[in-house]
């Protein structure tokens, strides 16, 4: 199978469209055109990046080989916790890790524990794992782990996002503002599992706590809007537009 054969088949699996894929790496639609025809190839830095995009590795990609990834098929039981990035040396190195994660028949390439609440509207917690694959491309919507990129540096979690010609990291929690993605950004992976952390005996008799508090609070503002004569159906349409409005703000 070709360069041209290969990249059409991983473009079609991935369920994007020539122009799309042309988006992510500023290309040309013709340019991803020619590439699947054979007419042109890419420089090695476009094909590497393919690469990292489809998650497969170069000889693959140019058809040097029926394996994606090297190694893939042998069951990796382990991958690394990245901690603070060290520039000037490779993400994995092992300079970077905290600890290793048993990774079980999960695929990934490595984690990252989640620090703050940015992300606990898309229900990622602080004190989750996040399971990582190494790529520095994204697709609109994706969640990656991005940063600025200095001599020491952390990862966060956000969404990248495509909006009216422009790349933001967008937070799912409305509290945190867009970050518009500058050349100084740098994409380290996209999320393909989340590992919940289970929360602690005191961490659940506060959610109890809390519960009832919440209901005391929702029996009372049910006995207000009767009061005003609104009706069940008035308020789940009400709470239905203001979801649908909120949602609006994450597409």
């Amino acid at each position: 199978m070709t360069l041209g054969e290969r990249l059409k088949k991983m473009r079609k699996e991935k369920e994007v469209t020539q122009k799309e894929l042309a988006d992510i790496f500023s290309l040309g639609e013709s340019t991803i055109s020619f590439y699947e025809k054979g007419t042109r190839r890419p420089d090695y830095e476009t094909l590497s990046k393919l690469a990292d995009y489809f998650d497969v590795s170069t000889d693959y990609l140019l058809g040097r080989t029926d394996e994606r990834k090297p190694g893939a098929g042998t069951g990796c039981k382990t991958i690394p916790i990245i901690g603070t990035i060290k520039a000037g040396i490779p993400l994995l190195a092992e300079d970077n890790h905290v600890a290793d994660l048993e990774l079980g028949e999960l695929k990934a390439d490595f984690a990252l524990k989640v620090e703050g609440d940015s992300m606990s509207w898309a229900g990622i917690h602080a004190g989750d794992t996040a399971l990582l694959i190494k790529q520095n491309v994204a697709s609109h919507g994706d969640i990656v782990a991005a940063g600025v990129e200095e001599e020491t540096w952390n990862a966060t979690l956000k969404y990248y996002i495509q909006e009216n010609g422009t790349l933001l990291l967008r937070a799912a929690n409305p509290s945190y503002e867009d970050i518009i993605i500058s050349p100084d950004h740098r994409i380290i992976g996209k999320v393909v599992h989340i590992l919940k952390q289970p929360p602690t005996t005191s961490e659940y008799l506060a959610l109890a706590t809390d519960k009832e508090v919440r209901d005391q609070a929702w029996e009372k503002t049910i006995e207000q809007a009767a009061g005003l004569g609104m009706t069940p159906d008035m308020v789940r349409n009400m709470m239905v537009s203001m979801a649908t409005l909120a949602k609006k703000n994450f597409k």
